[in-house]
């Protein structure tokens, strides 16, 4: 109750908007120790930074930190790199949070982190690609990484992203995904002389229909575009 008046005091939103988003807080896992020192607070920031209603901020931050894993310490990260990529690109934090949607939890699974799916999501939105749909498109193709078909698994071996002693260019010696900048650097490298329509066939053989969309915008910005957002 004290917070929730504070907060009503000290910002531009209401005592009952920040009783409603502590709530939310508390419902996806928060302790109340955790919410008073700090993630109410980030909360009412990036509420602040995207212009959205302060529950709605809340709902965004705390699905971040379930499909991830994060904890309450990781709290401030989180809302820093949603407003980061709202500020750095064309989307805002509502369409970022129904990217995450459907993204989030197979990035988790993927093994991306929470940070690089931010900025994968903010190259999306650069390319025109937003919300939902660039949410289910990045889904697919941290999904395709992996080849299953023989018509896929011939054509990376073609392109060096599977060696010959069998190993996935995408993943580490350890069998964990690579940073999303090192695959985009490797996925830059494997198209690079390539004429528009055999860098097209290529992607949509590996990648499929959804999915082509997310490992073009990647290929196109390699590793330095990718660092640079």
């Amino acid at each position: 109750r004290a917070k929730a008046l504070q907060l009503g005091k000290e910002t531009a939103f209401s005592a009952s908007e920040s009783s409603t988003a502590i709530e939310e807080l508390v419902k996806a896992g928060l302790s109340v120790k955790d919410v008073l020192n700090g993630a109410a607070d980030a909360t009412v920031n990036l509420a602040a930074a995207g212009e959205i209603a302060l529950p709605e901020a809340a709902t965004i931050a705390s699905n971040a930190m379930n499909q991830f894993g994060l904890k309450a310490e990781d709290m401030v990260n989180v809302t820093d790199k949603i407003a980061g990529a709202a500020n750095a690109s064309a989307i805002d934090v509502g369409d970022f949070g129904m990217s995450l949607q459907q993204a989030g939890a197979v990035a988790n699974l993927a093994g991306v982190s929470f940070d690089d799916t931010a900025v994968a999501i903010a190259l999306m939105g650069n390319a025109g690609i937003k919300g939902s749909d660039a949410g289910t498109s990045l889904k697919s193709m941290f999904s395709r990484l992996q080849p299953t078909t023989e018509k896929q698994i011939s054509l990376m071996k073609e392109l060096g992203l599977i060696t010959k002693n069998g190993s996935n260019q995408f993943y580490d010696a350890s069998g964990n995904m690579r940073s999303l900048s090192e695959v985009s650097g490797v996925l830059s490298k494997s198209l690079a002389g390539m004429s528009a329509q055999q860098k097209q066939a290529a992607l949509q053989t590996i990648f499929g229909q959804d999915a082509i969309r997310s490992a073009a915008i990647l290929a196109d910005n390699g590793s330095k575009g990718f660092d640079k957002i």
